[in-house]
């Protein structure tokens, strides 16, 4: 899932969302620095995740939805959380 949809954006193949299909969780890199994270089951907010110190632009799960990888450009960094 892309949510930038300016083709012509450098950052627009980067995800800022993503979706654990299993979980049935929804993540969302925020530009305040933050990962909230949805539970699409019970439509609730589940976490927010925090650690950043800018923007993110890149979040995804791993295989079996118990990671989340976020990329902030702003400042190189890169966090891993356990979202199980």
């Amino acid at each position: 899932m892309h949510v930038d949809t300016d083709e012509t954006h450098p950052r627009a193949t980067q995800r800022q969302a993503t979706f654990h299909q299993t979980t049935q969780r929804f993540a969302v890199g925020t530009v305040d620095a933050l990962v909230v994270i949805f539970d699409v089951r019970t439509a609730t907010k589940w976490r927010v995740l925090e650690g950043h110190e800018g923007a993110i632009n890149a979040v995804t799960f791993d295989g079996a939805g118990q990671r989340l990888a976020s990329f902030s450009a702003q400042v190189y960094m890169c966090n891993v959380y356990c979202v199980y």
